[in-house]
């Protein structure tokens, strides 16, 4: 269970009392009233301003926002300010003396830390000057080897320590995040050309022509393969037909495979390796004396991301025309998340 704001007991307006509460503190939701919030961001869950009996601002760390931050993994434990990466502290009221330190820790050290720091941060104000000037605090992902998918954490503010009795032992609303879980995606573009032919000047003649381009993406999670074949055939009469197949394997739950493109979607650690093996193939024969010719070529060009950040990328074409019974050709391209 989260932690909610502590504060010296004050009075509270029923009006703001939430059900079933009694008025002892510490008050059980995520922003108590009677906070002083000039110059703070809009947020439409901040209270509205409210004083004690006295007159005066009711002393609070007040924290926002408390939820809905995200972090990722290949922050590799580096701050980064984007949006939704931080949060801010702040006072609702000045200190009657002395400076004010807040303490602000991860739960979970192995998922996330506060200012690229472990051991986490302490957020100072002072009786005098910027007491009421809000503190930014950002996280940051923590890389790991382990495929755990998105993990929450909880960020703690406070207990807070201060020479004012009003700022003593007061805890900010913890801070929720989910540290998101690094992924790869690897997309490869393919284009084939095929293009065979067959004849001859004898009516009995037989032959073929056939072109074969094939590439095989082998990712960290399983292997994916996209094969076109062009196969041209010459029967007695001088008859010609010709069939093109395209075959495409891999393993469903980590491959989506569509068109010519084959996009791999997969976790894991940095460093990791994605071959790219692509060949294209040609025979072509006609007897007992014709022509025939086979050709075929593969244009490749690949790109790899990681949390939609462009990391490496190659791109290659072969081809080989061939009239003789075989010829091939092959590449690679290797792509590493490092």
């Amino acid at each position: 269970m989260g932690r909610a704001y502590t504060a010296k007991p004050a009075v509270v307006p029923e009006i703001y009392y939430p059900p079933g509460w009694n008025g002892d503190w510490p008050y059980p939701g995520i922003f108590p009233p009677g906070f002083d919030t000039p110059d703070l961001p809009e947020y439409d869950d901040l209270p509205p301003e409210e004083d004690d009996q006295y007159g005066n601002p009711i002393p609070r760390i007040l924290v926002f926002p408390t939820s809905g931050l995200i972090v990722h993994e290949s922050d590799d434990s580096v701050a980064t300010n984007d949006d939704g990466t931080y949060f801010f502290v702040k006072l609702t009221a000045r200190p009657t003396q002395g400076r004010i330190s807040v303490p602000v820790t991860s739960v979970d050290t192995s998922e996330v830390i506060t200012e690229g720091q472990p051991a986490g941060v302490t957020v100072w104000f002072d009786d005098e000057d910027g007491w009421d000037i809000p503190v930014k605090v950002k996280l940051a992902g923590v890389l790991d080897d382990t495929e755990d998918g998105n993990v929450g954490c909880v960020i703690e503010v406070g207990p807070s320590e201060s020479e004012a009795e009003d700022y003593t032992n007061l805890t900010g609303h913890d801070v929720s995040v989910t540290n998101k879980e690094t992924e790869y995606q690897l997309i490869v573009g393919v284009t084939y050309s095929t293009k065979t032919s067959a004849s001859s000047g004898i009516p009995y003649a037989s032959g073929f022509a056939i072109g074969t381009g094939s590439i095989t993406v082998h990712s960290p999670k399983g292997t994916a393969k996209f094969e076109r074949e062009e196969n041209r055939t010459l029967s007695a009469g001088g008859i010609t037909s010709k069939v093109i197949t395209t075959t495409i394997t891999g393993a469903p739950e980590t491959f989506d495979t569509f068109s010519q493109n084959i996009v791999v979607a997969t976790t894991g650690k940095s460093g990791e390796l994605f071959t790219i093996d692509y060949s294209v193939k040609g025979a072509a024969a006609v007897f007992p004396s014709g022509t025939a010719s086979a050709l075929s070529k593969i244009d490749v060009d690949a790109k790899l991301y990681v949390d939609g950040e462009l990391v490496d990328s190659s791109s290659d074409t072969i081809s080989i025309e061939t009239s003789t019974l075989y010829a091939n050709k092959t590449g690679q391209i290797v792509l590493t998340t490092s």
